[in-house]
């Protein structure tokens, strides 16, 4: 039975409803009690800083996976890791922007590329098979290839030719 996509996704828009108000409630929170020991001013820097180190490191992490995946084109294979890597490096960014201790740890622990390396193996090997496994779209019949190649079309019947007269004409000697 084919279940259409959006209801894949609904159960899991709740649980990231969920998460996605809980991780600012947190973020403040920490904030709050950090206030407790430190300054304003301390505090804004550590915010601000945070977010210039890291995203400085993730241009560099950047570049880095961009020429490796350069060089796996160049030896004609696909960058599959790397291109995974890069959109952890997205990700990576974005949570080192956001402010908080708990968005930029994550995003710093992101940046060690053994991490990463290994996020985006398992993102290869586990959840995009999963993805592809519930995509309607991934049963449709344009996806089964077959090796019998089949050739749709009308003809006409061509009459057989009638056999070659011999040539009875002189030849001509020179």
């Amino acid at each position: 039975m084919l279940i259409p996509a959006p209801l894949l996704i609904i159960p899991l828009m709740k649980h990231l409803f969920y998460f996605l108000l809980a991780i600012p409630i947190c973020e403040i929170l920490i904030l709050l009690e950090l206030g407790t020991y430190l300054s304003i001013f301390d505090i804004l820097l550590l915010i601000i800083g945070t977010a210039a180190i890291g995203l400085f490191l993730v241009r560099r992490a950047g570049l880095n996976t961009l020429i490796k995946g350069q060089n796996k084109l160049s030896k004609g294979e696909i960058p599959q890791i790397e291109v995974i890597e890069g959109l952890l490096l997205l990700i990576t960014g974005a949570l080192l922007l956001t402010p908080g201790l708990i968005t930029d740890s994550v995003g710093f622990l992101i940046l060690i590329p053994a991490i990463r390396k290994a996020l985006a193996q398992y993102a290869l090997s586990r959840i995009i098979p999963n993805i592809i496994s519930k995509n309607p779209a991934a049963d449709s019949p344009t996806q089964h290839r077959s090796s019998t190649i089949i050739l749709e079309g009308e003809f006409d019947p061509i009459e057989p030719a009638s056999p070659a007269k011999p040539d009875t004409r002189p030849v001509r000697e020179e």
